[in-house]
């Protein structure tokens, strides 16, 4: 695509041809403009699979064309980058997104709903290859498709009214005839024979956006998008698995950026009728402004804070000179207006790290916490304690259940907008625990921590290969240490089946070299038996009279744990308990629901004296090992303090839980560490087990639970003065 120019005289010039001018501008926008943005947008940031048969090579589009030869194929055929029809066909299959929409999100009408099935019977969609655009990606088309419908007001500029032509009554032309053949249908229909009346038809004008200012708007979208994709063409890209980077607001020309402002102020002259609606229409088109232009879902607070200085700038600036009748509104908007907008463009581009980044919290935030959850928290001031006792009782189902996908993950190595299906988010999963800085960071986390590994308090570890060999003990040992009155309750069951049978714990030394144990055949076991606790009783095994021998069981050699295997695992856990990993969500979220405005959260003060409070084990951070899964609790307290926090005792503390559960499987592996898909018949092959994370839909999902601490409630005795 080396021609932005070309690409939107297109798209132009087919929006002109279907576009209504009966229809408000922002409908039409909706209906003819939204298609083919969402095809050239997936032209440029998309890779493309079997385009021509004579480039079979050139799979990419490049910042230049397609390919590492930057050849765009479409040159040679006298259609440069005009192809972009070809990406007008969607994935109906695809469930349409819960997410966080615009108004103009997924609106086509049922004609094009109709073609698109006709579409898909003759070119099926082939699945595999099928590559997803990315939330900011979509964010960015349905901004810039805001911004174009804002660029003009919906109000009728004229109405007419056509009345019945009597000449037609006399002499029927071919026209009449065939619309009353059309309806003498719909007057069959009429009960009791009676016909409706015909009415006066009022056919309304609707202003519609310049053509010219249309093709400005588009080719300075396509070449925005080449930008994106420009971030990704360097020379180790395949090397360094670099990602497109979403914002190129640092990287938009003096000249660009200078246009789009200028787009700014002539649509909100365009659109502002009187001096009362100008705030409202110049919040809307700033805030399509920064979303296009950080490509985000949704502004953060602070970003809303700014646009509304701005505006309230402007309004003070112009209010004396507009009442005075000194300057015109279009004198006043080029004057007063572009100043603000550049520093506000200024902003943007030194602080657009940051601002991503909490425009991105606030988008995560609004798409795994309850909204009616959320805003009464937001919304409602608390006159007590106990009001807010109330309220989290109300809400304690969605308090306790609070779902994080990993693909919603507050942390930017695993919620990168590019992963798209499970596979993705996997290897998302193993290029972080790779990471040796993430690694480190995370050791240092844990090592403040109290960690207990199936109710053992775990040391303190300073290096990856401790805890490597800490967590071999443990995956090496019995999986999950049964309660007492369970045990008691299996031995119960056990001394009914057989009067004489004795515990695994009991077996002689003998046989468990002989034989492998229940325990050992419960931790080597292929299912998912060993992730539940059940009160079954473990089935038992008789020796014959006066044989070692074992009835109906096989003696294979006993299968081993490869050591080696268990590394990425650990790096896995290590990650995932880390306080500046996975387990820090839980901040964010009180902070979110709890915090606000004169209001700070800070992790709780109150450490108990050692492993050890009230009888119990206290742990920060809590492993519970069993056969198919792991699963890993983070623990932590929350205090809520005025933003005045000295001398003040905290308003109400918080108590968190952050879960996850890694799901395993067992693979078996030769000595090479070849991995077998085959078991063997061979019983004198001596094969190993691995241990390797059971890819999935809940893969890297993790569950916030939050409880408020418990409180006495204590009578006010009001005593006569």
């Amino acid at each position: 695509m080396s021609n932005p120019r070309l690409i939107a005289e297109d798209i132009a010039r087919d929006f002109e041809e279907k576009r209504n001018k009966h229809l408000p501008h922002a409908k039409n926008v909706r209906k003819f403009l939204r298609r083919p943005v969402l095809a050239v947008t997936r032209r440029i940031l998309l890779p493309r699979y079997n385009y021509d048969e004579d480039f079979p090579s050139d799979n990419v589009i490049g910042n230049e064309g397609f390919g590492s030869k930057g050849v765009d194929p479409t040159i040679q055929k006298k259609r440069e980058g005009l192809d972009w029809r070809d990406y007008l066909t969607t994935d109906l299959s695809k469930k349409r997104s819960q997410d966080i929409e615009t108004d103009l999100s997924f609106s086509e009408t049922e004609t094009d709903v109709e073609e698109e099935k006709k579409n898909m019977k003759e070119k099926p969609v082939i699945q595999e290859k099928y590559v997803k655009l990315s939330r900011r990606s979509l964010a960015r088309m349905e901004a810039f498709l805001a911004s174009c419908a804002y660029a003009l007001p919906n109000d009728a500029v004229s109405s007419t009214v056509r009345k019945k032509d009597p000449i037609q009554s006399v002499v029927p032309t071919l026209q009449s005839l065939a619309i009353r053949l059309g309806k003498k249908k719909q007057q069959e229909t009429v009960k009791d024979g009676k016909q409706d009346k015909p009415k006066n038809v009022a056919i309304r004008t609707y202003p519609q956006i310049n053509i010219n200012d249309l093709i400005v708007r588009l080719e300075i979208y396509i070449r925005t998008l080449r930008r994106v994709y420009g971030t990704k063409q360097s020379k180790d890209a395949e090397k360094d698995k670099v990602t497109m980077n979403e914002c190129v607001v640092h990287l938009e020309p003096p000249r660009a950026m200078k246009t789009r402002m200028l787009i700014v102020i002539h649509s909100l002259i365009s659109t502002c009728g009187s001096v009362g609606s100008m705030h409202q229409i110049l919040t809307n088109l700033l805030v399509e402004f920064t979303r296009e232009q950080l490509a985000v879902e949704l502004l953060s607070e602070d970003l809303h804070i700014k646009i509304r200085k701005v505006c309230q700038d402007y309004e003070h600036k112009t209010s004396f000179a507009s009442l005075a009748f000194l300057s015109t509104p279009e004198d006043s908007a080029e004057t007063q207006l572009a100043p603000l907008l550049l520093k506000y463009v200024e902003y943007l581009q030194t602080e657009r790290k940051k601002i991503v980044w909490e425009c991105r919290l606030e988008s995560t935030l609004a798409r795994i916490l309850d909204p009616n959850m959320r805003r009464i928290f937001k919304t409602v001031e608390f006159r007590s304690i106990g009001h807010l006792l109330d309220v989290c009782h109300e809400y304690q189902n969605s308090l306790d259940n609070v779902v994080i996908p990993a693909r919603d993950s507050f942390f930017p190595d695993l919620s990168d907008d590019v992963t798209k299906d499970i596979s993705d988010t996997n290897q998302s999963i193993i290029d972080l625990c790779n990471n040796t800085k993430a690694v480190k960071q995370a050791l240092r986390d844990l090592r403040r921590e109290t960690i207990i590994v199936n109710g053992q308090i775990l040391p303190p570890v300073h290096s990856l290969k401790e805890l490597i060999s800490l967590l071999r003990e443990r995956l090496n040992s019995r999986p999950m240490k049964l309660k007492e009155k369970k045990i008691g309750r299996m031995r119960s069951l056990g001394s009914k089946g057989s009067k004489g049978s004795g515990d695994d714990d009991e077996s002689s030394p003998s046989n468990s070299e002989d034989v492998t144990s229940s325990s050992d055949l419960d931790f080597l076991s292929s299912g998912c038996e060993g992730d539940e606790e059940t009160d079954a009783p473990v089935p038992k095994r008789k020796n014959s009279d006066g044989s070692n021998e074992v009835k109906n069981i096989s003696t294979p050699r006993r299968r081993q744990f490869n050591v080696d295997a268990i590394d990425i695992l650990t790096r896995r856990l290590l990650l995932a308990a880390s306080r500046t990993r996975g387990g820090g969500d839980a901040f964010f979220i009180v902070q979110d629901l709890f915090g606000g405005e004169g209001l700070q959260v800070v992790p709780s003060r109150s450490n108990s004296h050692g492993p050890y409070a009230s009888g119990n084990i206290f742990a920060s951070i809590e492993l519970t090992v069993r056969l198919a899964s792991i699963t890993i609790k983070c623990h932590s307290k929350f205090d809520v303090y005025p933003e005045n926090m000295e001398g003040c005792e905290p308003l109400i503390e918080l108590h968190t839980t952050t879960a996850e559960t890694i799901e395993l499987q067992e693979i078996r592996v030769d000595d090479s560490g070849l991995e077998i898909e085959v078991p063997s018949t061979n019983q004198s092959d001596v094969t190993k087990v691995m241990l390797k994370e059971k890819s999935g839909d809940n893969t890297g999902r993790r569950v916030v639970s939050i409880k408020p601490a418990k409180y006495e409630q204590v009578d006010n005795l009001h005593t006569p003065s």
